[in-house]
């Protein structure tokens, strides 16, 4: 479905949002501007991939499909644990381990969540055997999540920031 409305209207709104949009990223601190620009890119990549294998029947059809967009959630859902956890504990020394813990606990709440709400909804996938495929997304939510906390820490610590 397209918009049919007038087209000079949709070119300044767009032109409105990217200027909006840019001005606020030219505003913000170094760490702000990686934690958005990274979840954003990393939200519009799930969002696309997850619409285009609805879309297309992916899930169904590829069954390692499933793999890469659980792994990028549970990337997101790492990465957004973080920056909470970067902004609440703003005085070193940080613990990789702590994040670890933070961030995988994280990432089993809500992906428990989501499959259960895959389950009643009616949207699991099941394997040759007929069994629901909920373990191997959650280690694959578990395995995003922590790459999202090695990452995050590698990136933002002391010796890179250089600021403490």
């Amino acid at each position: 479905m397209y918009y049919s409305g007038d087209p000079t209207r949709v070119r300044r709104l767009s032109a409105s949002f990217s200027f909006r949009y840019t001005i606020i990223l030219l505003t913000m601190s170094r760490e702000k501007m990686i934690f958005f620009v990274v979840f954003a890119l990393g939200a519009a990549a799930l969002a696309y991939g997850n619409t285009l294998a609805i879309r297309d029947s992916l899930y169904g059809e590829l069954r390692w499909f499933d793999i890469p967009i659980h792994f990028l959630a549970g990337f997101l859902v790492g990465w957004t644990y973080f920056s909470i956890w970067f902004r609440r504990n703003s005085n070193p020394p940080y613990r990789l381990v702590d994040l670890l813990i933070g961030s995988l606990i994280s990432v089993i709440i809500i992906g428990v969540s989501w499959e259960i709400l895959e389950w009643r909804v009616g949207l699991a996938i099941l394997d040759s055997a007929g069994r629901v495929d909920t373990v191997i997304d959650l280690i694959i939510d578990c395995v995003g999540a922590a790459v999202a906390a090695v990452f995050s820490f590698k990136l933002f610590s002391r010796e890179l920031l250089g600021s403490y």
